[in-house]
């Protein structure tokens, strides 16, 4: 789970926390883009749905703001089991 803010102040909106789980739990999402919404709240900036790729993350990556993206990786373990994981990106 998402911490709710920390030492910082800055706290995590609900729809954040939902479309993060969303993400981890049921793959709805292949990416998140997160901004920080008047130095206090983490919200959510954008959602892309299960088809979009890489690229088109990258491609809606602000080029004059910073942002948080946890984007659903797909790679193959050793195995050749096909995997996801969720990383987090800061921007």
């Amino acid at each position: 789970k998402m911490p709710g803010g920390g030492m910082s102040g800055v706290t995590v909106a609900d729809d954040a926390v939902t479309a993060y789980q969303a993400l981890q739990k049921n793959k709805e999402h292949s990416f998140i883009i997160f901004k920080i919404q008047d130095e206090k709240k983490i919200i959510v900036a954008e959602k892309g749905d299960k088809s979009q790729s890489w690229d088109e993350l990258i491609s809606r990556l602000p080029p004059d703001n910073g942002a948080y993206v946890v984007y659903d990786l797909s790679y193959k373990a050793k195995s050749g089991a096909e995997n996801t994981k969720p990383i987090l990106i800061t921007w």
